[in-house]
């Protein structure tokens, strides 16, 4: 067995919630950190690992799980908790958190592996918490007694402190775990890149004969260039090449490029890069520049119709159930969830309706297009359960641009309108 497959074997087996580092990989299987950092690499592209940033990378559940969960470490920074004990178990999953208001025997009953326990000041609530493998997050600032503290830290189970209340902190942390959610589904160049290995690269110490070669075997008319440890160097185009004799050395015909994007960027950014550099693929690195794989047209195509979660969650899936389209014009019901903090409708959901408007009258569904540029002016106040007429109209169209004006009207009143200009592929 090579020891780039020991490597992957061990991270497989790895508990799930476990944080993966190169130097501690390598030191237990007593290889080099280069074979490490590579295995680790192909286990985070086969979703056995993922990074996540200012975290670290850990040992996750397969990609098609609901949702990644937060580590109790993410925990304490999204409540501001400080860590009285059991720190050696931040890095373990959070799955749900109860509030230990109830009975202690009907605590029992909620309590979860890896979840949390909210309490406040009541110890046999704590104690038992972590008996089940909870953590605790004491609310309102009370002291924890040493005989909790001292548990937790033989136990490895985090017990946090906050001066704030059961409500807020509970709050907060519904919040953090809807926007991980939110964040699960949507998708990432990670979910549709190309490994290097199977496109196809070469190291910038390769020849003109062997980028020939390399073009013909795997059609294609561009190729990504690394250096002899796999960090990014540039790109180098079939039409660099011509009149070049074979044994020309590829370093000195490369350019290099600063449009590239991570694992966890956005596809939505990915593709904007592509189309404002105009570039066959986008080459995807790591946090120290290492290729990892490129971003296709054809892998923007093939997941452009991903099936998503069926949760309300992303500002245009909140704004779409209150426009309505007419016979000859479209209605605007303006909910709650859909005003700013002074009570009126938010000028964001009036840029999101006029890109929803656009997107339909000019048939861009299948297209790719972004936002270059808006115009928002608010006539007057809008207010919560108005039903404004919305009317769109096309000022101008190029090859790749339209400029597209939303007028919206209350009882034939103008109250706003907004001038977006998009950018199509």
């Amino acid at each position: 067995m090579s020891k780039h497959q020991e490597v992957l074997n061990y991270l497989e087996t790895m508990p799930i919630g476990r944080k993966v580092s190169v130097r501690s990989v390598a030191n237990f299987l007593g290889i080099s950190e280069g074979t490490a950092y590579r295995a680790i690499k192909e286990a985070q592209t086969r979703g056995w690992v993922e990074t996540r940033p200012r975290s670290g990378t850990f040992r996750v559940s397969p990609k098609d799980d609901a949702q990644t969960p937060l580590t109790y470490g993410e925990i304490v920074e999204v409540t501001e908790a400080q860590v009285l004990a059991g720190a050696d178990g931040l890095d373990k999953e959070f799955s749900a958190f109860s509030i230990g208001a109830m009975s202690r025997q009907n605590v029992v009953t909620h309590l979860k592996d890896g979840g949390m326990v909210i309490v406040g000041d009541r110890m046999s609530v704590q104690e038992l918490a972590l008996h089940h493998d909870c953590a605790v997050l004491v609310t309102g600032g009370f002291p924890v007694a040493e005989k909790i503290l001292d548990l937790a830290n033989r136990l490895s189970i985090p017990i946090l402190s906050s001066s704030e209340d059961t409500y807020q902190v509970a709050s907060r942390i519904s919040q953090a775990v809807s926007q991980r959610r939110i964040k699960s589904h949507i998708l990432t160049v990670a979910d549709s890149y190309t490994p290097i290995r199977e496109f196809g690269f070469l190291t910038n110490q390769h020849q003109v004969r062997d980028f020939l070669t390399l073009i013909q075997k795997k059609h294609i008319s561009t190729c990504p260039i690394v250096d002899e440890v796999g960090f990014f160097q540039g790109l180098v185009n079939l039409k660099e090449i011509g009149g070049q004799a074979g044994h020309v050395s590829l370093e000195k015909l490369l350019h290099p490029i600063s449009a590239t994007a991570k694992l966890y960027t956005s596809l939505a950014v990915a593709q904007r890069k592509m189309m404002e550099q105009g570039m066959e693929f986008l080459p995807i690195i790591d946090e120290e520049n290492r290729l990892l794989g490129v971003l296709r047209k054809e892998d923007l195509i093939k997941d452009g119709s991903p099936g998503r979660s069926e949760l309300a969650a992303t500002f245009s899936e909140q704004v779409r159930p209150y426009l309505e389209k007419g016979e000859s014009s479209y209605r605007l019901r303006v909910a709650p969830s859909l005003l700013d903090e002074q009570g009126s409708l938010a000028a964001g959901v009036l840029t999101e309706v006029a890109l929803q408007l656009t997107k339909s009258e000019l048939a861009l569904a299948g297209s790719g297009f972004y936002l270059t540029s808006a115009s928002v002016h608010v006539f007057q106040s809008i207010e919560v359960e108005e039903v404004l007429l919305v009317e769109g109209t096309l000022l101008h169209q190029s090859r790749t641009s339209r400029v597209f004006q939303v007028l919206f009207k209350e009882k034939e009143q103008a109250v706003a309108q907004i001038t977006i200009e998009i950018t199509v592929q």
